[in-house]
């Protein structure tokens, strides 16, 4: 006789997440790994506690806009309070437990193209579905793992998670195949410009070519 566990990993809104990466540990020691959800660990041996331990880090930025910002500073200005406690941990990207102007600081950065992820977290967090809160203002010691026993007689298990996108406080990140956008290329771009006479301090529009495509830019010369 073997156990089983299945899961699901969904946003808050419902929208099943992918890519995702799933870890089961036993005793401390990774024991399977699967990609995707809803994902499956099978054969496993009874009278046995495993940790199943959800993880995805790419594309921090997904769904990272100034619209975030302006949720953050409305709820630490006490105008428009965040209630989920979902949203609430995707807020804290300082992830020190609480909600002020760093983590405001550190998604700015991230939006600016300064940093290319955040600091202290993951571009996705997880919560067990059935974890439920004590005070869900306050729910910065929810787990990240969910903890499954088996007993003696062959059963399945049913380990669901609720998928955070840190940052993301209005829900518009997407939740699966970020990753499928445009290919970029390091090829070389051959330019060319106008030949024109310059005189520091001044300002000038100068006109750039190319077969690929034709702009202008304003600068100075110095």
């Amino acid at each position: 006789m073997k156990g089983r566990i299945n899961g699901d990993l969904r946003t808050e809104s419902n929208d099943v997440t992918n890519p995702v990466k799933m870890e089961l540990y036993e005793n401390g020691n990774m024991m399977l790994e699967r990609t995707g959800s809803p994902y499956t660990f099978g054969d496993l041996e009874l009278a046995t506690t495993y940790v199943v331990k959800p993880t995805r880090t790419e594309d921090p930025s997904n769904g990272v806009t100034t619209a975030d910002i302006v949720k953050i500073q409305k709820h630490i200005l006490g105008q428009e309070v965040i209630t989920s406690p979902y949203k609430l941990i995707a807020a804290d990207v300082t992830n020190n437990g609480k909600i002020t102007a760093s983590d405001i600081s550190e998604i700015r950065k991230l939006i600016l193209g300064v940093t290319s992820k955040f600091t202290t977290v993951e571009s996705w967090t997880f919560v067990p579905k059935s974890y439920v809160f004590a005070d869900p203002t306050q729910p910065w010691g929810a787990p990240r793992t969910a903890t499954e026993v088996f007993g003696t007689q062959k059963e399945v298990k049913q380990s669901d998670f609720v998928a955070i996108k840190m940052g993301d406080l209005n829900g518009n990140a997407r939740a699966s195949n970020v990753m499928s956008g445009s290919v970029r290329t390091s090829g070389k771009l051959s330019m060319e410009i106008d030949e024109q006479e310059m005189v520091a301090g001044e300002v000038y529009k100068v006109n750039f070519k190319s077969s690929d495509f034709r702009t202008s830019v304003d600068t100075s010369s110095h």
